[in-house]
């Protein structure tokens, strides 16, 4: 028996092949030809008392290696909210949809329904809350009415005075409105919700030069520490939500660009100049990672982006999570021209009775960089609700969404899914969601005792096999003597493309691996991709996750096709 064959053998006696079927789906067959060569990947789970079965080779060039980690998602307790509204000239329906719908948004947030009748709440409350519209200026050096100079006095702090006297309003407010469920009540959810609506009333004179990320990004530095007009506001144990709702573009000024401003520069009308010049303007990742450095590092990765922005209210690939819009910017409206009837206007995104607006491409972009952290709605559509709703973001813990290991996992070219597993526990018995293409009542009994050999699930028609989304493991009673429900959560099949020498994006929903290079946390981390399912991991539930592997030194003895 050669050595390779020892270690096959070694690892495969207690090995869960995680990611069997999706290698099964890959185009191209995966190939070891490096100087290390990587053994399937044991899994020993943390239900089972230990590693029954493992025997490490006996070969010194060859060591086993585990990562264990206990995962515990906790909904949103506390939350920041931040709100950004467009104050151009052409926000007036706009800004009347969003005074019309943001009570009964915020409302989602303090009181969830129960919209399926099962006398449980949609989502979470929100159990103490703070809440502001920030100045929607920044610094310029422009001399044009609306415009802030240099130095940005006033942009990015959270209004008091709303700039637009409204029936029923005061003339002043405090800089954020607060909720506590410990403290109020239904009717103090109603005041705050009045009193949103009265400061959201921005007007419609503003600079045409629009910088919401800049003046996003001054609220939360300059103007968040001590002695800044919003302290206070930002918590450390807190998520933040950032609200975007315009029907342009971000037009933040790279400040080595101040020619953006100026008037004599042949760059075209003020309102136009960051659509047709974006190399002026900041970066991107460079905005992204700006507003991740603003909070503390163990709050960085609970940062979430709505967005009320002009994409095409009738194309799904440019609404919904930021990892969902790879296609977004591709598509014919979301394309920067000048209109032919009116050279003063860009051609329109999208067009309807209650708006009007221009391509949001950075907003877009920026959406894809927080992935499913962030959210899009189409300022053209009739429903903004879910721009405000828990339900459209997963806000986890950074070890929740993005499950940070720590180091690399070994995975050989070719390679996607590691064979690691993840087995959550839910907070009570109530079953594990339902997968539509591979229902519960296709699986046969199993518990997390019977891993990692599962007899599969079949689909009784054509006798294929099947894996659900998350896989009923039965109950188990904890030392308080509460029965809880355990369910197998599915590794999502990823295809290697031997072209770019990368793996795609998951093929169908469940955790999956990236490593650091490719990760939004810029560590290796385990991560969910979902659209229903009941999200990643629920809220209030725990899973353990698990990861071994052997890797073997030496010469190419032991290299496999």
């Amino acid at each position: 028996m050669t050595r390779q064959d020892h270690l096959r053998r070694s690892t495969r006696k207690r090995g869960f092949d995680a990611g069997a079927a999706a290698r099964r789906a890959r185009a191209a067959p995966a190939r070891l030809d490096r100087a290390h060569r990587l053994l399937p990947l044991v899994l020993c789970w943390l239900l089972v008392p230990a590693c029954d079965g493992f025997e490490p080779p006996d070969d010194p060039h060859c060591f086993h290696d585990e990562l264990t980690l206990q995962i515990h998602a906790r909904p949103v307790e506390r939350l920041d909210l931040l709100i950004w509204i467009d104050d151009s000239p052409s926000m007036v329906e706009e800004q009347a949809a969003l005074a019309a719908q943001l009570p009964a948004m915020l409302r989602d947030l303090l009181t969830p329904p129960d919209l399926d009748g099962d006398t449980r709440p949609e989502w979470p409350e929100v159990e103490d809350l703070h809440v502001g519209v920030v100045a929607p200026g920044a610094p310029t050096t422009s001399p044009l009415p609306g415009c802030l100079g240099p130095e940005g006095s006033g942009g990015g702090c959270l209004l008091r005075d709303p700039p637009v006297a409204a029936t029923g309003c005061s003339a002043t407010y405090p800089p954020f409105q607060a909720w506590d469920s410990r403290r109020d009540d239904a009717a103090d959810a109603e005041r705050i919700a009045d009193d949103l609506a009265c400061v959201a009333s921005v007007g419609t004179a503003g600079c045409p030069y629009a910088q919401p990320f800049a003046s996003v990004l001054r609220a939360l530095t300059v103007e968040a520490g001590a002695g800044g007009c919003n302290e206070g506001f930002l918590r450390d144990d807190a998520s933040l939500l950032v609200l975007f709702v315009s029907d342009g573009d971000d037009g933040s000024a790279s400040a080595a660009h101040p020619e953006l401003f100026d008037p004599d520069a042949p760059l075209g009308p003020p309102e136009l100049r960051a659509a047709l010049q974006p190399e002026l303007l900041e970066p991107v990742p460079a905005v992204a990672a700006a507003l991740r450095a603003a909070l503390p590092d163990r709050a960085r990765y609970r940062i979430m982006l709505g967005m009320v922005v002009g994409v095409p209210p009738d194309s799904p690939m440019c609404l919904g999570p930021g990892d969902c819009l790879e296609g977004c910017l591709a598509r014919p409206e979301m394309t920067v021209a000048l209109d032919p009837a009116d050279p003063t206007r860009l051609v329109p995104s999208c067009s309807t009775t209650q708006a009007t607006a221009a391509p949001p491409r950075r907003f877009v972009e920026l959406a894809r960089s927080f992935g499913s952290s962030a959210a899009v709605v189409s300022i053209c559509g009739t429903d903004w609700s879910h721009a405000l709703s828990p339900a459209t973001y997963r806000p986890l813990e950074p070890w929740q969404e993005n499950v940070c290991l720590h180091r690399d996992l070994p995975l050989a070219e070719g390679e996607c899914v590691p064979d690691c597993g993840v087995v959550e526990t839910l907070d009570d018995d109530r079953p594990c969601p339902e997968d539509p293409e591979c229902p519960a009542a296709w699986c046969p009994e199993a518990t997390a005792g019977d891993l990692p050999d599962l007899t599969p699930c079949v689909e009784p028609t054509t006798g294929g096999e099947c894996r659900p989304y998350k896989r009923d493991l039965g109950l188990v009673t904890g030392d308080d003597g509460v029965a809880r429900r355990q369910c197998l959560v599915r590794a999502a099949a990823r295809a290697w493309d031997p072209a770019t020498g990368t793996c795609g994006w998951p093929e169908e929903h469940g955790w999956f691996y990236r490593p650091a290079e490719e990760s939004p946390a810029a560590c290796a981390a385990l991560m969910f991709h979902y659209e229903g399912y009941g999200g990643g991991l629920e809220s209030g539930s725990r899973a353990e996750v698990r990861c071994g592997w052997t890797t073997c030194e030496g010469d190419d003895a032991g290299s496999t096709d």
